[in-house]
């Protein structure tokens, strides 16, 4: 079994849960800053670069809180006996509450380490050529 790095014990089921989680919000906050990056192509590069520092920003926050609100909707209520709308409602409350929790306490603790490495990220991201998905790119157009 894998090792906390130094505190010599075995992963939990939850911290590999909670490790993916970040993992696959980030991965998706880097894919939405892409195509945000791609839908200002023609902008100027601040824009693009302000779209990136969004989504890399807004997205993992917002998909940690949901995944948390599931997870306690889950855990304490019977899923099966509440209709969709009250579901939603309760996973909007949880959410909410847990979005709340997380950006208080964690972010808080990660700025330091997360807002440089997100600064680069949201610059390297701007600064890709636009995708080729069958469109001419903004250089292609104004090479014309």
């Amino acid at each position: 079994m894998f090792q906390w790095t130094g505190l010599e014990r075995p992963l939990s089921g939850n911290a590999v849960l909670a490790a993916s989680v970040f993992a696959g919000s980030g991965t998706l906050a880097a894919l939405l800053a892409r195509m945000a990056v791609a839908l200002f192509a023609r902008r100027p590069p601040g824009a693009r670069f302000a779209a990136a520092l969004l989504m890399l920003a807004a997205v993992p926050p917002v998909v940690l809180s949901l995944v948390m609100a599931v997870r306690s909707l889950l855990r304490f209520h019977d899923f099966a006996e509440i209709p969709p709308h009250i579901a939603g409602v309760i996973v909007a409350i949880l959410g909410a509450g847990s979005l709340y929790g997380l950006l208080s306490t964690a972010m808080r603790a990660m700025a330091p380490f997360v807002l440089p490495l997100m600064l680069l990220f949201a610059w390297l991201i701007a600064l890709l050529p636009p995708c080729a998905g069958g469109r001419p790119s903004a250089k292609a157009h104004a090479e014309k």
